[in-house]
């Protein structure tokens, strides 16, 4: 029976199948094989010392620095330079160029093995060293250098390509140069697209190219026979060596020296290239130092052996004149033009990747914004494609320029001055002492940098001065641009450690015991509770202002007197955002938190502790109010108003009502410990009316004209009794002004007045003289003002009188009905006002007119606002009563049984009927005053800080408190000084 077909399948198509399958099979683990028999080719020394991933000591810079140094100059220039200068001065041009560079790799190598080398040469070293700003300068000149530097090369390329090859030749000799070289330029860019890795898988065969071009120059010069190129060659001469011992021609001069050093340096200046590949070695550490150097030894043996041969073996007429003499004599010419092709090749291809490879370094750095997209790289070894096309770009622009001799001295200069700041980097981290400065690299020292930066700055201005100084207004623009507009950057800057270590010497050297007066320096601790409130916040903006100009420092505080463990991340944080919020508003102060078990405590610790040189000598306390604190608001319509709500959010919220840490007690402790501690303080109050308060004109005419339309006043209430030196509080007060007009929010629009006060029995003109008398001392211009007390400033009092006693008659019998207040507490008077009689004063005063007043009554136990008739005060004295009077007391404050002060003399007035005013009566017509001229045109009022009582205890406090309370009351922005110091010199 037989089956069907479809049943079962021939035998010989199972067959044929079976054998497929072991074919297959086969080829698989043939394959696998094959990979695994490459693998461990691929694993083997010998193919990692040809064809490495990482380049190493010989691949990676020896060969890459020597292709580089031995480039068109060596074939196409050198002979004509040796016939120029002579013999000697070939010698003093190689010493030259190899001093320069063997100092600067000495630098360079002491940099490199300080730590972890990475990608950009001598950028990288630069910017890690003295900061980006230099290191932006240094690598725009090495990028510049090395592609007019491989421009160069090509064009030596071309030249002799053209020379041996005539028939290539289609145009003008300008059209022919820019036509091949851009199309060399593509050539060399696209192999540099495959990446650095071709290059050196190449480099070996390159090397055994240019190795035998130059051994054939070498063959020539000793083996030709004399006579030949019309007696050109005249064989191993000493006389031949005797006439190229010196200059052709007219003998020496400074300038052929000079532009022959311009022409001949590019033959020196490529060891960078190693260094520019650092990115690529496998230990670059250990690796760069020795191939450099080693490279070095290298081209300058040959170049010192091939101006000797020249020397001695052709005429000096003919090296002079005849740039490409050693192809005429060649006995190899094929292959010394295929040395010449492939060294200018090699050059040029490495200059290029160079100029990428710190391309790409810059751009990584961010350094500068706009070259951020340069920064891209692709495959394995993040090749900089995007900066090797824009290289392209750059190099095709230079081709245009279409001479060899006119691009060799840019390329001498910009190498000459990224060798400068290469030395200088070095220079600067040794004499700074850093401790981590410990390279492995020992063969340096500070006077082999310095050396190097002097022989670098000769060569730079004896090559072409103009071009030297062109070059320097570069580097010093960049400087300036980078670090103005440059994102900061934290790369570890040596300016930093050198300021250090001067600081560190100077202050060693200060002591505020033997300091001079005239070299007082503003240095204000200002309290900060929260920058959020506006009172804080324009406190800050203010003392940042004043203190900015002629040398202060300020330092602006919290305190923290809570649990260190508990609250430190909080503590953290604010450090941090303080530190933002001076960064962000451009202040030029120093935050400072601190723990301490009170404020008090913790205040004392600041002004105590420190060096004397950071020591503030000003306490700047704002005033105990009983306001709730309201919220500064910031205009983050703007990049900096963005910045400043940004470090400000970082702080806690403002509390929605009075919330004080500092108590009244403890905040007149603080005042009485400064006063024990001798330094200076001052009282701030309505500093949130800054908020509402336009520095500069509305009108845009007023504003061009600088019309000075606001004020600054000085109001003098103690008296100055020596009259060739000025009181402490006079001092600081007047040089507080003095330091606000050094800003330009102040200096622009305002004008200082010095107001003082006086009675009937005192002439105004005398009164005048003395207070410019103060001014001249203190060398400060300004206008004065002397305000005559009339009767009209004592009514006020009867008006409060009558008011508060209303209001506290009410208040009072109220709580007694309520059952507040003890029978014995009731009391319906007000605090120490005395009636008085003004019914005389009146008739003297019917005829004068003030402006309205807004009178807060805020005193004991009530707080009204009442607006009085207006009035207008003439500008002339006033006639007033002759039973008025006004003097001059000193007090003698004692703060506890150990400490007693004694307080400048300072203002009391008597009534009409000859009886002294009580403080609370003399401030409350003082304020009365001050607001008749501190008007809407007042930006600022600074007065002397009143005495305290004879008796400062804790008995005294509030009624002290009452006492600035009324002085300061509905004042524009006002500052209470004291002056413990002498802060104006009178000497030269």
């Amino acid at each position: 029976m037989r089956m069907d077909s479809s049943e079962s399948p021939p035998l010989s198509a199972t067959k044929r199948v079976l054998s497929m399958d072991t074919a297959f099979e086969s080829s698989d683990s043939a394959l696998s094989r094959m990979k695994q028999k490459l693998h461990s080719v691929k694993q083997s020394r010998l193919y990692q010392f040809i064809f490495p991933t990482k380049l190493g000591l010989v691949s990676g810079v020896v060969i890459p620095s020597t292709l580089n140094i031995l480039g068109v100059i060596l074939f196409l220039r050198m002979s004509q330079i040796v016939g120029q200068v002579g013999f000697l001065w070939s010698l003093v041009l190689l010493a030259i160029s190899y001093s320069i560079n063997v100092f600067t790799i000495l630098s360079l190598s002491a940099m490199a093995t300080n730590g972890q080398m990475k990608g950009g040469g001598a950028y990288y070293i630069v910017s890690r060293s003295l900061g980006s700003e230099f290191g932006v300068s240094t690598a725009v000149m090495l990028f510049v250098a090395n592609a007019f530097g491989g421009v160069l090369d090509m064009m030596g390329f071309c030249e002799a390509l053209l020379v041996n090859f005539p028939v290539l030749k289609f145009a003008s000799n300008y059209v022919n140069t820019i036509v091949f070289n851009s199309v060399l330029l593509l050539i060399i860019i696209g192999i540099g697209m495959t990446g650095a890795g071709v290059f050196s898988k190449l480099s070996y065969f390159n090397v055994i190219l240019i190795t035998a071009s130059i051994g054939t120059m070498f063959v020539t010069l000793i083996a030709q026979r004399p006579g030949t190129f019309g007696g050109a060659y005249t064989g191993w001469s000493a006389s031949t060596f005797r006439e190229n011992l010196t200059p052709s021609g007219t003998g020496f001069s400074f300038s052929r020296l000079s532009t022959a050093l311009g022409v001949f340096y590019p033959a020196c200046s490529g060891y960078l290239g190693g260094f520019n590949m650092s990115s690529d070695l496998r230990r670059p550490e250990k690796d760069l130092p020795r191939g450099s150097l080693l490279a070095c030894l290298i081209t300058a043996t040959i170049y010192f052996l091939f101006m000797f041969s020249l020397c001695f073996t052709v005429k000096q007429s003919v090296l002079a004149d005849n740039s490409s003499i050693m192809g005429d004599l060649s006995l190899f010419r094929p292959l010394q033009v295929t040395g010449i092709l492939t060294s200018t090749f090699c050059a040029s291809f490495m200059s290029y990747i160079s100029c990428s490879r710190i391309l790409q370094a810059l751009a990584k750095d961010k350094v500068v914004p706009f070259i951020t997209p340069l920064a891209k790289g692709f495959g394995k070894n993040n090749e900089p494609l995007v900066a090797l096309a824009f290289t392209w770009l750059v190099a095709q622009c230079i081709v245009f320029m279409g001479r060899i001799d006119f691009v060799a001295p840019f390329v001498s200069l910009a190498f000459i001055i990224v060798y400068f700041m290469n030395n200088l980097a070095c220079l600067t981290t040794f004499v700074a002492w850093i401790p981590n400065f410990r390279p492995r690299f020992k063969l340096f020292s500070w006077w082999t940098a310095l050396l190097g930066m002097i022989i670098t700055a000769a060569a730079l201005f004896s090559i072409n001065p103009l071009y030297a100084s062109i070059e320097f207004v570069i580097v010093v623009a960049l400087l300036i641009a980078v670090w103005i507009y440059s994102p900061a950057k934290s790369f570890g800057q040596i300016g930093k450690s050198v300021l250090f270590f001067q600081i560190r010497k100077q202050m060693l050297k200060t002591d505020s015991r033997n300091s001079h007066v005239k070299h007082w320096r503003f240095k204000p601790l200002v309290l900060c509770p929260n920058p959020r409130s506006v009172n804080s916040f324009h406190t800050l903006a203010f003392f940042h202002s004043v203190s900015k100009h002629r040398g202060g420092l300020a330092t602006f505080a919290k305190i923290d007197t809570r649990d260190f463990r508990v609250t430190f991340n909080e503590h953290e944080t604010e450090s941090n955002a303080m530190y933002s919020l001076a960064l962000a508003a451009n202040w030029s102060m120093y935050g400072s938190r601190t723990y301490s078990s009170s404020i008090r405590e913790g205040v004392r610790s600041l002004l105590i502790n420190g060096h004397d040189m950071m020591r503030p000598n000003t306490l700047v306390l704002g005033f105990h109010d009983e306001t709730p604190p309201q919220q500064c608001i910031i205009n983050t319509k703007t990049p900096k108003g963005k910045k400043i709500q940004e470090a400000l959010s970082h702080f806690p919220p403002l509390p929605d009502r009075v919330k004080h840490n500092l108590s009244l007690d403890e905040w007149m402790e603080c005042i009485k410990d400064t006063l024990i501690l001798r330094r200076n303080f001052l009282i701030t109050r309505h500093f949130h009316k800054f908020a509402e308060m336009n520095l500069s004109p509305p009108c845009l005419h007023q504003r061009l004209m600088r019309k000075k339309h606001r004020y600054i006043d000085v109001w003098i209430f103690v008296l100055n009794e020596d009259e060739e030196e000025l009181e402490p509080t006079i001092s600081l007060t007047l040089q507080l002004a003095f330091l606000m007009k050094q800003s330009n929010e102040w200096r622009k629009y305002h004008k200082v007045r010095v107001l003082m006060i006086a009675d009937y029995t005192t002439d105004c003109k005398v009164e005048k003289k003395k207070v410019k008398s103060m001014l001249k001392m203190a060398r400060i211009d300004a206008k004065v003002r002397v305000i005559h007390v009339g009767p009209e400033d004592f009514s006020i009092l009867e008006r409060l009188r009558k008011d508060a006693d209303s209001y506290t008659t009410e208040t009072t019998l109220s709580k007694a009905a309520a059952g507040l207040l003890a029978p014995e507490d009731i009391d319906v008077t007000f605090d120490g006002v005395k009636t008085v009689d003004v019914s005389a004063a009146y008739e003297t005063a019917d005829d004068m007119t003030r402006p309205s007043l807004d009178i807060c009554e805020n005193s004991g136990s009530f707080a009204r606002s009442k607006t009085f008739p207006a009035t207008k005060r003439e500008s002339q004295a006033l006639r007033i009563s002759k039973s008025l009077s006004l003097e001059f007391v000193k007090k003698s404050v004692s703060i506890d049984d150990h400490h007693e002060l004694e307080f400048p003399s300072s203002v009391h007035l008597r009534a009409i009927d000859g009886s002294p005013l009580t403080e609370m009566e003399k401030f409350t017509v003082l304020n009365h005053i001050i607001k008749g001229f501190s008007s809407e045109k007042t930006s600022l009022v600074l007065m002397t800080l009143p005495a305290p009582p004879s008796r400062f205890d804790d008995s005294f406090h509030n009624q002290y408190h009452e006492c600035l309370k009324l002085l300061t009351n509905d004042l524009p922005c006002t500052i209470l000084v004291y002056g413990f110091e002498q802060t104006i010199s009178q000497s030269l």
